[in-house]
């Protein structure tokens, strides 16, 4: 894997330009250009012409000069001179050469490639995430004011914010927001995009805001942690997959509805990092941080780390060494550390606050990740009432939230840090989890899959490649899944199943896979369950939990249409429309006969049947096909991560296996909190 070498020094380092005011917008459409886009621009030098210069200078010109498909993000003219201005001192220092090759790495970062990039905003106003051919991304959002209500066109992790254009030829059209050329799309912004190229630890380490924390993060060796920015161990295991480098692979030979059709792989693998970080503000309302006293504010935050970790860990209380992974300051900091990138908008699935609806009723929305600090858990639940993220909401306790006045302009190349408003520990964490039910999307427990964001951003889906037998280290989904090469992994997005969320994992070929599960708290019975659809294409598969096998073969075939084995009677369905009060007490004597064969009903929490027109009314309860099959209830001693194996034990490699959501359950929810759902 390549490695970032960070360094102290920070020239390269590109710092917002622009405040989190985002300028009001007008209405969105593209009226069609005769044009291509070299040729649009050049007809508007009052407003690209120092654009259009760069992208002489560099000979990309020529690219948008043919025919193909891109979308550019042309800057003003204010904006192209405004950034010179910036540059000047630093170009100065640089030799001819260095200064053409930054040039051309501005002029590739405001374009985007492929037949679908024009899709820049969502119809449903939801942010939609495109690469530049510089392989950094640009993830846009579209607001409205609360004022006035004009809509607002914001990138969320840049510094330019879209802006309108006047339709030259018609001066009583409508302002637009993008242009169709014959080759593709312009959309103006308001400043140049200047991508970070340091490493996220670098970069937070330079904000005086956060000088304690940064200071942190280095002394404890977790920054040495945090500079992988490309799997390129990946590229090898797509190589196996792709070996024209075509972009898309074969057809998946086991596939429904493949139709021969290539399917579409991802190019690259990037790695990513969240910081979740404590200001100096934060910590001085802490009672941690001193003005002007680095070292008393350095021994403050050892001894609050110590208070809380050495309490949940009393066995490593005598762990001195700042660098080893029992230490207290150690886990405090690595407790504000996720493996995967997620700006302040991609905490939840773009349709997850939607799918928790039903009934006129909105249900909690909560994410379950893994942290660095070994064997804890993070719990996010989306704000109903005020939107937002709540991290680890306690009774008793102050939210934690991430900061509203924090911009989301902290990225890096291969990570963002988000201010928060209070202090984050895994303190009381053990005994709440131990109540909760931890439900995790298939999407979700994949790292890569946010960090390169694929969750929810595929309609026609995702082959991901083989990888080199028993290793991790060329999946694209790294020590979370490791698959033998006849299995196929395939990712649909988007669609409009009865799937929380809105999409699914499909494992077909003669599968045999790993999925590695989150380290819940020990010391309590957990019952573990997967939630999928059943229909004639599924398989049959045997299931193991940390290698014990978990009773005979799941066949998915079966639905509770089948209630002579599951205990379901179709005919009286709770959530089914029609039934009447006089099937309620038959209804929950049928669920709790599906419990005891070890099933239950999709949950009536989930919204089915997504849609480009939005969603259904009707919840999993209302679909004979969306069940959950509960694999294990064991009482389980350690808090460490556990293992679902799962092969496939038919002769034929048509068939295949199908997955939504994974839950644990722990005895105080599913005895005393959850009932019959």
């Amino acid at each position: 894997m390549k490695k970032l070498y960070y360094f102290l020094s920070f020239c390269l380092l590109l710092t917002s330009v622009n405040s989190c005011q985002d300028p009001a917008g007008g209405a969105t459409y593209a009226p069609l250009q005769d044009d291509l886009i070299v040729s649009y621009l050049e007809k508007r030098p009052e407003l690209y012409s120092e654009f259009l210069s760069l992208l002489k200078e560099t000979k990309v010109d020529g690219l948008l000069s043919a025919y193909g498909y891109y979308t550019v993000l042309a800057p003003t003219n204010e904006a192209m001179l405004q950034f010179y201005a910036e540059k000047e001192s630093e170009w100065d220092e640089l030799d001819p050469d260095q200064v053409a090759k930054e040039k051309r790495k501005v002029a590739f970062d405001h374009i985007i490639s492929g037949e679908n990039s024009s899709e820049v905003f969502d119809a449903d106003n939801l942010p939609i995430t495109k690469w530049t051919l510089t392989n950094r991304f640009i993830t846009s959002r579209v607001s409205s004011d609360s004022i006035t209500g004009d809509l607002i066109y914001t990138m969320e992790n840049a510094q330019a914010m879209y802006i309108d254009n006047i339709y030259e030829t018609d001066p009583d059209a409508n302002k637009v927001l993008d242009i169709t050329a014959l080759n593709g799309v312009v959309y103006t912004v308001d400043h140049v995009i200047q991508f970070s190229t340091s490493a996220i630890a670098d970069v937070i380490l330079t904000d005086p805001a956060y000088t304690i924390f940064g200071r942190a993060l280095y002394m404890t060796g977790l920054a040495d942690s945090m500079l992988d920015y490309r799997n390129t161990g990946y590229d090898e295991g797509r190589a196996f997959e792709d070996p024209e480098g075509t972009g898309m692979a074969p057809k998946a030979r086991s596939l429904p509805g493949s139709t021969g059709n290539p399917i579409k792989t991802p190019e690259i693998c990037n790695i990513g990092y969240t910081i979740l970080a404590e200001s100096d503000a934060v910590l001085k309302k802490a009672g941690i941080f001193v003005e002007g006293d680095t070292a008393k504010s350095w021994d403050n935050l050892k001894k609050y780390a110590a208070r809380i970790y050495d309490e949940l860990y009393p066995e490593d209380a005598d762990v001195s060494d700042i660098t080893d992974r029992r230490n207290s300051l150690n886990r405090f900091v690595s407790y504000h550390l996720l493996d995967r990138l997620l700006m302040r908008s991609e905490f939840f699935a773009d349709r997850a606050t939607k799918s928790y609806y039903g009934g006129g009723t909105s249900y909690p929305v909560y994410e379950y990740m893994e942290t660095l600090c070994p064997n804890t858990i993070l719990e996010a639940e989306y704000d109903v009432k005020n939107g937002g993220v709540i991290f680890n909401k306690q009774d008793g306790k102050s939210e934690v939230r991430i900061d509203p006045n924090d911009c989301d302009h902290n990225v890096s190349i291969n990570g963002v840090y988000h201010g928060l408003t209070g202090m984050l520990t895994f303190e009381g964490m053990p005994a709440l989890l131990r109540t909760k039910r931890i439900r995790i999307d298939m999407a979700a427990l994949f790292p890569a899959m946010a960090t390169n964001k694929l969750r929810g951003n595929s309609k026609s889906g995702y082959l991901f490649p083989h990888l080199v037998e028993g290793t991790d280290d060329k999946s694209f989904f790294g020590k979370y899944l490791v698959s033998t090469q006849e299995t196929q992994v395939f990712y649909r997005g988007t669609v409009g199943w009865n799937n929380l969320d809105a999409d699914e994992f499909i494992m077909s070929g003669k599968y045999d896979f790993t999925l590695r599960l989150p380290p819940v708290p020990g010391g309590t019975t957990w019952e573990v369950r997967i939630g999928y659809t059943a229909n004639s294409e599924r398989g049959v598969a045997q299931i193991y939990f940390d290698g014990k096998p978990m009773g005979i073969p799941l066949n998915m075939r079966i639905s509770d249409k089948y209630g002579d084995v599951i205990g379901a009677d179709k005919n009286i369905k709770i959530g089914k429309t029609g039934w009447t009060e006089d099937n309620v007490q038959k209804g929950l004597e049928n669920l709790r006969d599906m419990r005891n064969r070890g099933w239950m009903q999709g949950s009536a929490a989930i919204k089915s049947g997504w849609t480009e027109l939005g969603m259904t009314d009707q919840s999993q309860w209302d679909f004979s096909t969306n069940v959950r099959k509960i694999l294990l209830r064991e009482y389980i001693k350690d808090t460490q991560p556990h293992y679902l194996h799962i092969k496939s034990v038919e002769e034929v490699d048509y068939r295949e296996l199908m997955l939504d959501y994974i839950e644990l359950v722990p005895e105080a929810y599913y005895t005393q909190i959850e009932s019959v759902d």
